[in-house]
């Protein structure tokens, strides 16, 4: 075709985690086709590679001090649900799973104080590794009918789902195309 490449490779970790979905056009309707995976405590085979990595800690996956502090001080206040339920997600006790109590995703580039025992806390440095900078890769084959690849780091998959960025996408092709029947572009600060 259309000087489109036949396939792509996917690397993910840290900030890039679920960061990749390609749309493909079904018909009329755009459909996500999702190419990473969380990078998170969520993710068990993430925590169970968590855990082959850092055998000599008991409980490598675990809450923050300050959140199990937090929710602890909040339940004795008889805090409502509703102020509660970012920790109540989670765990009982509390708070976000993390691994080794700090750190929300089990890949990333830097935190080498969850890699080398020389960067660590001392109630870490036995423990280390517990997470690594290698990347998830994947390879995946383009057809015609794909239409986009949308790249965005862990703060936009924290609150949106693929369905939502397909949404995104399909919306910034009507409005697109609305502004082509007038004769206009579509610019980052708006129409032209």
């Amino acid at each position: 075709g259309h000087g489109r490449p036949r396939s792509t490779s996917v690397a993910s970790v840290d900030e890039l985690e679920e960061s990749v979905g390609a749309t493909r056009d079904e018909g009329a309707d755009l459909q996500a086709v999702q190419l990473t995976a969380d990078h998170n405590c969520l993710n068990t085979l993430e925590v169970a590679a968590v855990k082959a990595r850092c055998t000599t800690d008991p409980n490598p996956i675990r809450c923050s001090r300050n959140d199990v502090a937090r929710a602890a001080s909040a339940a004795a206040k008889g805090a409502s649900r509703k102020k509660r339920r970012k920790f109540d997600k989670a765990v009982p006790t509390g708070g976000i799973q993390r691994v080794a109590g700090s750190l929300a995703v089990t890949r990333a580039i830097g935190d080498a104080y969850l890699k080398h025992a020389r960067f660590a806390a001392d109630d870490n440095k036995p423990h280390c590794p517990y997470i690594t900078a290698e990347p998830e890769t994947r390879a995946y084959r383009l057809s015609a009918d794909d239409r986009y690849l949308v790249l965005a780091s862990d703060g936009v998959w924290d609150i949106a789902t693929n369905e939502m960025v397909v949404n995104w996408v399909a919306m910034f092709e009507k409005r697109k195309a609305e502004a082509a029947a007038l004769g206009e572009t579509i610019r980052p600060n708006g129409p032209s």
